[in-house]
């Protein structure tokens, strides 16, 4: 999403995150019960769109939250879990073989994600910033 920077700097690297995951997490369960292709296709560029912006988020609350010499060891280490996520969802897909079991337990973690917004913190850049 183009705008998530502008809007991660107006309202909050955390607050966009959550948002973004929250509606991954909506989109991903409506798409798996969906039943036309047409239908199917327009969640899947929404949550594309949704989902981008959640990495970004992400990757820069991460990197904000370390200290400036510790940056570029927190950068390989997110980019390493999400090279490692890609490789389980190859895993997974080929464990469930069903495309609607799949999406469904694709996007399970962010309905469990509803109970753990409190433990991430907000950045401290921005905090200071607003």
């Amino acid at each position: 999403m183009p705008l998530t920077g502008l809007y991660s700097d107006r309202f909050g690297r955390k607050n966009m995150f959550t948002l973004s995951i929250l509606l991954s997490t909506f989109m991903g369960i409506i798409r798996s019960y969906t039943t036309s292709y047409e239908t199917f296709m327009v969640f899947e560029v929404l949550d594309a769109i949704v989902t981008s912006g959640s990495y970004c988020a992400c990757f820069i609350l991460g990197v904000e939250i370390l200290a400036p010499n510790r940056r570029v060891l927190g950068s390989v280490i997110i980019a390493s879990f999400y090279t490692l996520g890609e490789v389980t969802l190859g895993l997974v897909a080929w464990a469930l073989q069903d495309w609607r079991l799949y999406l469904r337990a694709l996007y399970a973690p962010g309905i469990i994600f509803i109970f753990y917004i409190w433990l991430i913190p907000e950045s401290i850049r921005w905090l200071i910033t607003n």
